[in-house]
């Protein structure tokens, strides 16, 4: 991958070279412009090369972003923001010369799924402009407007098919939008309710931390999620939580494909029945012999065994589900996220020793695509743990020693938590004597 520079200042956002816009802040001021190719068919996960305004405008095939349109989400990279809170956004060529007012642009990021199983483009478009794939739930207009260069720059609005009956998202006031020091506040931005499974959900209102009980269950109750995905959202930092302890909660399908252990996300209760709601899973099918996402399901209390999960009628039955936290390093910087993927299919940004494999095979109990990905190092057939499967479990917790599999990537925190098998064990103690022989003769 090329590399990039981000500095941050108060909010401001100035990058070179290659970028992925995931990485820049929620509500960030974006400076920069993106090539029209990029802004049709890349998203948040994706790496793309920013090009910098000439004067006040941006080159030609490029954009900064599209113009906020009132009511309504959009992009993920939004303009026309005056100080005053209102927005305007105005291009024009005479003589050659060209006058563009963007105002203020900022990163507003939103993820939503898409029926093939991918995400929103940059531009807020679910697929092709001319074929968006956008889930029955999701309602949108497409929409465009000319750059400078008079060249047709596509994007597409979105909202809740429900928004009669779940309300608007965001304050009246266009004066609450902005922070005094550079940054837009999205949770204040007053539109239709967002789609489900939608970045901004995870973000309006406030909510406290969890305090790790084994099982995840504990948290101040906040006022998340309060558009879509329910209002008894909880607060969870993952990696917080004990490694190898029960995990009782449903996290979004977004949020497991965006997030790492380190961030604070939004999860919500399972229904009486056992159920996570639509747009929700409880975590990643566990693979065999293999690691894979971070929290993972299926795994049978009595036998060890792995199981898919089962859903009949409205009852679900997940068996168990774990933390298995690796946090492997990216070749982008960051971590893996919580389905154990480093990026996408199209850009997976596992480490070079790292053999990664994506999937997006897995269904929620609502038929929603879950994406995922398994990893070993690369060039390595050792293994670690046990194959017996009785003693992966001990008093409702997964014992990482005992787990059967393929040596973990290089960085992975179950590297100092797994115990090698015994086959590997002997092949190392053979070379520590070898290796001593040499030494001393």
């Amino acid at each position: 991958m090329r590399g990039f520079v981000a500095i941050v200042v108060l909010g401001r956002v100035s990058v070179s070279d290659a970028v992925i816009i995931n990485s820049l802040a929620q509500g960030s001021v974006f400076d920069q412009c993106i090539s029209l190719v990029d802004w049709e068919s890349k998203g948040l996960l994706d790496d793309i090369t920013l090009v910098a305004r000439v004067g006040d405008c941006c080159p030609a095939g490029t954009t900064p972003g599209a113009k906020m349109f009132a009511g309504y989400t959009g992009a993920q990279i939004v303009c026309g923001f005056k100080a005053d809170g209102n927005v305007v956004l105005s291009t024009s060529s005479s003589n050659g010369v060209k006058t563009c007012t963007y105002n203020t642009c900022y990163v507003m990021k939103q993820h939503l799924p898409c029926t093939t199983g991918v995400h929103q483009f940059l531009n807020g478009c679910c697929g092709p402009y001319a074929a968006t794939t956008f889930p029955g739930d999701c309602l949108k207009y497409k929409k465009s407007y000319n750059n400078a260069w008079g060249e047709s720059v596509k994007y597409c609005t979105t909202y809740h098919k429900n928004f009669g009956s779940i309300g608007r998202h965001g304050t009246e006031a266009k004066s609450d939008d902005q922070t005094f020091d550079g940054a837009l506040l999205v949770d204040k931005v007053y539109a239709y309710s967002p789609c489900p499974g939608s970045l901004l959900i995870a973000t309006s209102g406030t909510g406290g931390t969890t305090t790790g009980t084994t099982g995840g269950t504990t948290g101040t109750v906040g006022t998340t999620g309060t558009t879509g995905l329910g209002s008894d959202g909880v607060k969870h930092v993952i990696g917080s939580l004990a490694q190898g302890s029960a995990y009782m909660m449903c996290i979004p399908i977004a949020t497991l494909a965006s997030k790492g252990l380190a961030d604070e996300i939004d999860v919500y209760p399972r229904s009486p029945n056992g159920c996570c709601r639509k747009y929700t899973a409880p975590g990643i099918l566990r693979s065999t012999n293999i690691y894979g996402g971070q929290i993972v399901c299926g795994t049978s209390s009595a036998t060890g065994v792995i199981t898919n999960w089962a859903s009949s009628g409205n009852t679900c039955n997940y068996n168990e589900c774990y933390l298995m936290k690796q946090d492997l390093p990216c070749s982008s910087g960051a971590n893996q996220f919580l389905n154990g993927c480093c990026g996408t299919s199209s850009a997976p940004r596992f480490q070079s020793t790292c053999l990664g494999t994506f999937s997006n095979t897995q269904r929620s109990s609502f038929g929603d695509v879950i994406t995922s990905c398994t990893s070993k190092l690369k060039g390595v057939t050792t293994t670690v743990g046990t194959s017996v499967l009785t003693d992966d479990q001990v008093d409702g917790k997964l014992v990482m020693s005992a787990v059967y599999a393929t040596t973990a990537c290089e960085g992975s925190v179950v590297l100092t938590d797994a115990k090698v098998s015994s086959s590997y064990q002997l092949r190392s103690f053979v070379a520590i004597i070898f290796s001593l022989g040499l030494l001393f003769n």
